[in-house]
Parts: C-alpha cells; sequence; structure tokens
C-alpha cells in the first residue's frame, strides 16, 4: 500500500509493508523524495525513516525560509523606530536644536511604553557643556498612522510635542542612554496615537552579549543619517533606512579609548552618521531556525543588542566624506535594561 503525505510542503510516498514483506505484484518498489535524497523503505523500518525524512525536510524548509532573509529580523522593526527633535533654550533666549533617533520598545505583560534614545540627543550639558545655563525647552517625537484592524502603516506622520513636566524623563549617569517612560504629550495623538513596539524579551542580556555574540559578527542599524540639511533617509513616507556592521571589539567587556567619554561601548567596522544617534543596533540570527518540535543548540536569534552613540572622524581627511574612519560605536542593552529596572517605579509613581 502506498500512502502519501505532505511534509512541509514536500509530496512525499511511503509504502507500508504487510507483516510478511509482501507487495502486491502491480506495486512499484516505494521511494520517499526529500529534496535530491531518495530512501527505499523495507519492512517495519519504513516509519523510523519516515519519521527522519520528515525531520530532513523541517531543516530544509527552515533552510529555504532562512535563505530569503538571511538576518533573521523581522522587517516590521523599522515602524518602531522614529525621528525625535530636541530644542534647548537659555535665559535669555540663546537655542539649539538635535534630530536623531528613537525606538519604542514594550512589554507584553503590561502596558508599558518606553521612548529609547541617547542621552546626548536631550541632555544639553553633553553638547553644549560650554553653556551650562541651556536646558532642554522641548522635545517632539514623530508618529506614524496606521490604518484598519491590521494596523497596516501609511506614509502619513505628524510630530508631536511631549509634556516634559508630566512626562518621566530619565539617562545613565555613565552610558549614552535615555528613557521617556509611558510619555505624555501636548495635546492627544487622535488617530496617531498606536506605535509599534520592539517586545523588551527581544532585548540582550549580559548572558546574551557575554556567550552568544561575538567579535566580527554582522549587525545593522536602523535611523535617520543626514548632513546638514541634508537628509538621506526615505523622505516620502519618513522612514527609517538600514545599515549594516560588523562587530569590531570584544562583546563581552566594554571597549576603552581616550576618545569616548561614555561605558559600556562596543566598537563596529561601520559608517554612523549624524542623526544616527539613537538608533537601535541589532544583532543577526546565527545558524538555521528550526520547526516546531525540533532544535537546534547552535542556533542563535536575532536581538537588539544596544543603541548608537557616535563614530570617530578623521579631521585630518579632505573632503569631507573621506573624513570617516569607518569606525562607530554603540551603547550595550544591558544599559538600557539598567535604566528600565532602576526607574520604572519611583516613589510618587503610579
Amino acid at each position: 500500500m502506498v500512502w502519501w503525505m505532505v511534509v512541509d510542503g514536500l509530496r512525499t510516498a511511503v509504502q507500508i509493508m504487510s507483516s510478511s514483506g509482501s507487495r502486491s505484484a502491480t506495486e512499484s518498489r516505494p521511494l520517499i523524495n526529500v529534496g535530491h535524497c531518495k530512501t527505499e523503505l523495507v519492512g517495519h523500518k519504513s516509519i523510523v525513516a519516515l519519521l527522519r525524512m520528515r525531520d530532513q525536510a523541517k531543516i530544509l524548509a527552515a533552510q529555504m525560509r532562512n535563505d530569503q532573509l538571511m538576518s533573521g529580523l523581522n522587517p516590521a522593526i523599522i515602524y518602531a523606530v522614529a525621528r525625535l527633535e530636541s530644542e534647548f533654550c537659555d535665559h535669555i533666549g540663546n537655542f539649539k536644536c538635535i534630530s536623531g533617533t528613537g525606538f519604542w520598545l514594550g512589554k507584553a505583560t503590561s502596558s508599558s511604553r518606553y521612548f529609547v534614545t541617547n542621552r546626548h540627543n536631550v541632555d544639553p550639558t553633553v553638547n553644549f557643556g560650554n553653556n551650562p545655563n541651556l536646558k532642554l525647552h522641548s522635545l517632539r517625537i514623530e508618529h506614524r498612522l496606521y490604518d484598519g484592524p491590521m494596523r497596516r502603516p501609511l506614509s502619513d506622520t505628524r510630530f508631536f510635542e511631549c509634556d516634559l513636566q508630566a512626562s518621566k524623563l530619565r539617562w545613565s549617569k555613565e552610558c549614552d542612554v535615555a528613557i521617556l517612560f509611558n510619555p505624555v504629550f501636548e495635546i492627544d495623538q487622535g488617530e496617531f496615537k498606536y506605535q509599534k513596539l520592539i517586545p523588551i524579551s527581544e532585548v540582550a542580556d549580559t548572558d546574551f552579549l557575554s556567550i552568544k555574540l561575538t567579535i566580527m559578527d554582522s549587525v545593522s542599524f536602523l535611523g535617520y543619517p543626514g548632513s546638514g540639511n541634508n537628509k538621506w533617509w526615505d523622505t516620502a513616507c519618513n522612514l527609517a533606512i538600514a545599515r549594516t556592521a560588523s562587530i569590531a571589539s570584544i562583546p563581552n567587556r566594554t571597549f576603552v579609548n581616550p576618545s569616548v567619554i561614555w561605558k559600556n561601548i562596543v566598537l563596529v567596522s561601520g559608517l554612523s552618521f549624524s542623526g544616527s544617534s539613537g538608533s537601535p543596533v541589532l544583532s543577526f540570527q546565527k545558524g538555521v531556525p528550526t520547526g516546531r518540535g525540533l532544535s537546534n543548540p547552535s542556533y542563535v536569534a536575532p536581538k537588539l543588542i544596544g543603541i548608537m552613540s557616535g563614530h570617530w572622524w578623521d579631521d585630518s581627511s579632505t573632503p569631507e566624506m573621506y573624513k570617516h574612519t569607518g569606525l562607530s560605536y554603540f551603547t550595550r542593552s544591558t544599559s538600557i535594561l539598567d535604566l528600565i529596572n532602576t526607574y520604572e517605579l519611583e516613589p510618587g509613581d503610579h
């Protein structure tokens, strides 16, 4: 008797033998075909062989899916990345402005939302230390419009100003990370209220950075770079752009250099520019993800491993396009988790 089965999209022929091992005269000798492998089934070993072929088919199908997107990253993560505009003012009316990047995090177990960016995007003492009277005057975050119950992202975006008195903004003392906890806005966002969130469970912890991530691993970061008034992102839909890089320093320890004032840093070989500050940095998957019921101990899922914090210029180079050394650095994701754990529930919070 010949049975036909579909295993992860592959039609497979299986002949189940009678207890005597005989075949009818009209039945041909059956083969299981999985990819380019052909295995003849004999006697009661057929079921064991079938299960083995099924597992091979699942791994093959997983490999095919893996080939379609080698990074393993969900492309929809781009909609959790947003532009921000910070304005600083002193007591006599001097203004300074910064444009950068940030991203939204959320917990599956609560309604908490966190907007994550760099400290240097919101703290005037970092970029404008020569004017200690500057204070953060306004902070605006770009929101996107989504359509229908399926939340289809549209090209329409709008900036909303944070109510800095009602919002809780905290930053690290030693690391280039700042977080708005459940930000409150000056006006209701209305139909722009919904925002895509990166699950906080996808943020890499110490164990991941120490064990799973290694030097020369591939990473990507998404942000809104530019130069002066030149915008390098998709201005029709106001979408961030992705750039690739590779880990250039040992990620289980902080990179130390006199030119970097921050702690908990990892160096990358990649081109971060002005406006990229605050971009989420994401590691690529390693190995082959398996289907349900299977495991691959060597597989490493992609994670959010940090936030882009800066880059090096070679001031002696001309023209300007050659000034970038090709080296950038990001703050490790443990600084994000530490900040959330430290300030999520402070005295007076409800």
